[in-house]
């Protein structure tokens, strides 16, 4: 990433994000009560190799008045999920696009508020998409059953977050409140007998606390 100085009051920064994870299980089991067992599970699939491929570009401007800092940020991500397994196991492309606005006041010496608006999204992993369990309770002779569902969508979040930033002489305390709006977010329903991850609609919200406090020039807590 980069960052251009726009004018005195303004920086533009500009940057690429590239990652990569594999995921890729086996089941081992020990029992001497029941060997036979142990050697049928032990080796069974539980991911089946599968890489993660994310590329991204993102911006962000900042914009800084007397009392006020404001932040505008966009990414876009394309993720690529390609798996090794044959059983109806397809390979997975996602493509988003994230933005924020974030402003900052400073109320007095001591006193910052601050408030924002996002939209962020996250894909499946490769546990929700492609876990198999290693056998049928009782039946360990069955296939194994997929407890991961394959067709997930990505989880869109759309967040406001509104807050307080209080500083003494040697401690400061920050309260927010947040509310989140998450649709097709991934769910785990034990209910089900197999494709147990889904997509459903949620909503977060809350409030946190948080701050520090200096004991000396050399210790401090925080909490």
């Amino acid at each position: 990433k980069n960052t251009f100085d726009l004018s005195d009051s303004a920086q533009l920064t500009i940057g690429l994000d590239s990652n990569s994870r594999n995921w890729d299980g086996s089941y081992e089991k020990k029992s001497a009560m029941n060997p036979m067992m142990a050697n049928m599970i032990t080796g069974r699939i539980s991911i089946d190799d599968v890489d993660t491929t994310n590329r991204a570009l993102f911006a962000e401007l900042e914009k800084r008045y007397s009392a006020t800092s404001i932040k505008a940020g966009v990414r876009y991500d394309d993720t690529h999920i390609e798996t090794a397994g044959t059983m109806g196991q397809p390979d997975n492309d996602y493509s988003g696009i994230s933005a924020n606005i974030f402003a900052n006041y400073q109320l007095n010496d001591s006193t910052r508020l601050f408030g924002g608006i996002g939209r962020a999204s996250r894909v499946p992993d490769a546990r929700e998409l492609y876990f198999h369990a290693a056998m049928v309770p009782g039946s360990p002779m069955a296939p194994q059953p997929v407890i991961g569902t394959p067709d997930l969508e990505q989880t869109i979040n759309t967040e406001i977050d509104l807050g307080v930033e209080k500083r003494y002489e040697n401690a400061s305390l920050k309260a927010k409140v947040f509310y989140s709006q998450l649709t097709d977010f991934i769910y785990f329903n034990s209910s089900k007998m197999t494709n147990k991850f889904e997509n459903v609609d949620a909503t977060i919200h809350g409030l946190s606390l948080s701050g520090d406090y200096f004991i000396n020039d050399s210790l401090y807590v925080d909490y």
